[in-house]
């Protein structure tokens, strides 16, 4: 959309800062009522020790807890760890993410995410991160090396509503995110952008032995993947797009 700001990464962060905070009012509404005390006090990343339910058709496990009363709990086959559980048993569970709107609560029984515990790590810090559970406006994604797990925002900006299956994160793939917060308390869990900061390239001078072709590659420009530019398109090809830029850049 051509309607975000400058900033893509700060603006998409700010946006799940705002969810969160909302989040915070909806905790506070629920603990006021008897059936979901308990579930205004759960945080992402928390552990439990809960007893499966049952286990359905599917390979999803569900538990029953006295700190879910009211809430569906449940974890699908790739969160069992490898496990083969059965009803009436007791696990210890990591909260992966929670729906006040639907009560339900998703969680996982993998060792990486139960065991390890977390370690201290700085603001804007690059990490190889795995994704965990993907929501609506999020995915969680457990940071490596760091036994940390992180809200990446699905959304870079207020209007961007809409993506394409290739664009979509889907559970245990790899990515790499920048840390935006070095610390849980105001969230319970931390916050991150995907990828890294962007850095914007300095213009350089050119060599009399470069070739027209070589000056067409190297020309001075201050624009980044991702930015969103105006043009025109200039031609077609099997493998490529020719486009002019409103500043001359093709």
């Amino acid at each position: 959309s051509e309607c975000s700001s400058g900033d893509i990464g700060e603006e998409s962060i700010g946006l799940l800062q705002q969810y969160f905070q909302e989040l915070q009012e909806v905790r506070v509404r629920m603990a006021k009522q008897e059936p979901t005390q308990n579930l205004s006090k759960l945080l992402l990343g928390q552990k439990l020790k809960l007893t499966v339910k049952e286990v359905g058709k599917d390979g999803t496990a569900h538990f029953r807890g006295d700190q879910v009363v009211g809430a569906t709990v449940l974890a699908n086959s790739y969160h069992q760890g490898g496990k083969q559980l059965v009803p009436g048993e007791k696990a210890t569970v990591s909260v992966l993410y929670i729906d006040f709107l639907t009560l339900e609560v998703y969680v996982s029984l993998r060792q990486e995410l139960i065991t390890t515990k977390g370690k201290p790590v700085k603001a804007n810090a690059h990490h190889l991160a795995v994704v965990q559970h993907v929501a609506p406006n999020m995915v969680i994604v457990a940071v490596s090396g760091t036994g940390h797990l992180a809200a990446v925002p699905v959304a870079s900006h207020l209007n961007d509503t809409f993506h394409f299956e290739s664009e979509k994160l889907s559970v245990g793939q790899s990515l790499f995110v920048t840390l935006k917060t070095a610390s849980t308390d105001d969230y319970g869990i931390l916050l991150a952008a995907k990828g890294f900061k962007k850095v914007r390239p300095t213009n350089r001078e050119h060599k009399q032995s470069e070739s027209s072709e070589d000056l067409l590659i190297g020309v001075k420009h201050t624009l980044c993947v991702g930015d969103l530019v105006t043009g025109t398109v200039k031609s077609i090809k099997a493998t490529r797009v020719s486009v002019s830029l409103d500043d001359g850049i093709v």
